[in-house]
């Protein structure tokens, strides 16, 4: 089975946040989403984390690895 790319994995979660807020699934159900959703969120900060790494910065004659600087 082929590894899930983060647009794939993102689309899923936003699809499990939707049916959580329409609030229309037993509770049981609620738990499974929830779980399913945790995983999805942390396979996609995984994917992030490992992009970042593979970001450089050129600055002068010197690649710097990216440092994030930004909110995430």
């Amino acid at each position: 089975m082929a590894k899930k790319t983060f647009e794939r994995s993102l689309q899923e979660l936003e699809g499990i946040i939707n049916k959580l807020e329409q609030g229309e699934i037993t509770l049981d159900d609620t738990i499974k989403k929830y779980k399913q959703g945790m995983e999805l969120a942390n396979a996609c900060a995984n994917m992030l984390k490992e992009a970042e790494q593979q970001i450089s910065i050129y600055e002068g004659n010197e690649f710097i690895p990216f440092n994030g600087g930004g909110n995430v």
